[in-house]
Order: C-alpha cells, then structure tokens, then sequence
C-alpha cells in the first residue's frame, strides 16, 4: 500500500519523477496481485520477486534523481512556517 501511495504521489507531479512513480505502481499492483493470487493458487511465488524487483529499481531512480536534482522536489513544497 505505500508503494501505492507514494506513486499516486509521485504520478501527480507528470514531470521526470513520473518514471519513478510507474515503478512504484507496478510494484503495488504486482504485489496486490501476489497476494491475491496466492489466496487463490500457491504457484504464484514470482509476483512477489518481481513487485521487489520493481519497488527496488523505483527507490534507486527516485534516488539518483533526488541527488541530481534536490530543487526540484523541494520547491513544490510550502515554505515552513515557525510558530
């Protein structure tokens, strides 16, 4: 469900963060999926791999992304405000 999450929040965006956000998506689907199937058949044990496999390439992407390019992400923010 986070990997859900956070690509709905990241396919938001539609720039180049949008890659990231569809690896994030297909893991959450593939991983829903897994589950679901394995309720219903146990010989669904690559789904799971696969959603990792999917969940690790979005967190390296979202990664190398944020180091080259931290402004991007960080001026769609409010700025803080102190109280």
């Amino acid at each position: 469900m986070f990997s859900l999450l956070v690509g709905v929040l990241l396919i938001a965006r539609r720039d180049l963060y949008a890659v990231a956000a569809l690896c994030f998506l297909a893991a959450a689907v593939l991983g829903l999926s897994a589950v679901v199937m394995n309720l219903i058949s146990h010989w669904f044990y690559w789904l799971f791999p696969a959603a990792l496999m999917n969940l690790g390439l979005g967190v390296i992407i979202l990664s190398v992304m944020f180091i080259f390019s931290p402004g991007k992400l960080l001026t769609k923010f409010p700025p803080a405000v102190r109280l």
